[in-house]
C-alpha cells in the first residue's frame, strides 16, 4: 500500500554552469534533508542545462558530478531524482537519474522528443517507475505529458503519482485547465490527468536564456495537481523556489514553499 511521502521540488534557472548546478544540487539536498523529505526532485536537464550547445561539451565531467550526487543522496538517506543531458557512446540523451539506496538506482530516458530535439538527442525506451517508501512514482519528461495517456504506463499498472520534470513555458497568467491560455486550444496535459486520474508533481525551471545576448527570461513555475485534476499549488513564477509537497498515498494534501 502507498504510504505518506514528502517530496522536495527544486525550481531553479536553466544554466550551463555545471559546477554551479552541482553545488546547488548538494545545497538543495541538504536543505530538504532537514525537513525529512523522502525524495528530492530537480527539473529537466538540471545538471547539464538545456541548450543545443551543451552536446559539444566533454561529458565525463557530468558523470563525475552524478557520482558525487549519488554519494550525497546515500549519505543523507534521501532518494534523489536528478535529470541531465548525457552522452553514452556517440549519442546524447535526455535522462533522469534516480539515486535510491532503499530500492536501487535507475535511469529513465526521454523517448517523446520534439522535432528540434530529434536533431541532437536520441530517444530511448526505459522503465518509467520507481518505489519510495511504499509508493510507486512514475516519470514523464517535459512534452511526454502531451502524448497519449498510456504511452508510457500500462492502464492496469499505473503509478501512484506522476513526476513531471520540465522545461515548460508557463506564462504568468497561465492557468491549469482544459484550454491553453496562450492559444485557446485543448490542453493535452490537462486531458492526460483527466484520463489517468493520478496526482501530478511538476518540477519546472523558473528562467532560461533570453533572446538577447546575456539576457535571462522569466520562464515558468512548477504546478501541483490532484487526481481530480484540480490544481492545489504552484511554485513562484520566474523565481528560485524550494517546495514541499505532501502526498498521503492517494492525494496531494499540502504544498508549501521554504523560500
Amino acid at each position: 500500500m502507498p504510504k505518506n511521502l514528502i517530496i522536495g521540488v527544486v525550481q531553479q534557472p536553466n544554466s550551463l554552469n555545471w559546477k554551479k548546478n552541482f553545488k546547488q544540487a548538494i545545497l538543495s539536498i541538504n536543505k530538504f534533508s532537514h525537513k525529512k523529505v523522502d525524495v528530492v526532485c530537480f527539473q529537466e536537464a538540471f545538471l547539464s542545462g538545456y541548450h543545443p550547445e551543451v552536446i559539444t561539451y566533454y561529458f565525463d565531467e557530468i558523470d563525475w558530478y552524478l557520482e558525487r550526487v549519488k554519494e550525497h543522496a546515500y549519505k543523507k538517506k534521501t532518494c534523489v531524482v536528478i535529470p541531465t543531458l548525457n552522452k553514452i557512446g556517440k549519442h546524447c540523451y535526455s535522462a533522469v537519474y534516480v539515486f535510491n539506496s532503499d530500492h536501487g538506482d535507475s535511469v529513465i530516458y526521454k523517448k517523446g522528443l520534439t522535432p528540434s530535439e530529434k536533431l541532437v538527442l536520441k530517444p530511448k525506451s526505459s522503465r518509467r517507475k520507481f518505489k519510495v517508501n511504499g509508493s510507486e512514482l512514475g516519470v514523464l519528461i517535459c512534452r511526454e505529458m502531451e502524448d497519449k495517456p498510456y504511452s508510457y504506463f500500462k492502464k492496469d499498472k499505473m503509478p501512484d503519482l506522476v513526476l513531471w520534470p520540465s522545461y515548460w513555458g508557463w506564462q504568468y497568467k497561465s492557468k491549469w485547465g482544459p484550454i491553453k491560455f496562450s492559444d485557446g486550444k485543448k490542453d493535452k496535459c490537462h486531458q492526460l490527468i483527466s484520463k489517468i486520474k493520478k496526482p501530478l508533481v511538476q518540477i519546472n525551471m523558473c528562467s532560461t536564456f533570453g533572446k538577447k545576448p546575456n539576457s535571462i527570461d522569466k520562464f515558468g513555475k512548477s504546478v501541483f495537481v490532484n487526481s481530480d485534476n484540480k490544481k492545489i499549488g504552484v511554485g513562484a513564477y520566474g523565481k528560485e523556489d524550494h517546495i514541499l509537497v505532501h502526498f498521503d498515498g492517494k492525494k496531494l494534501r499540502e504544498v508549501e514553499s521554504l523560500n
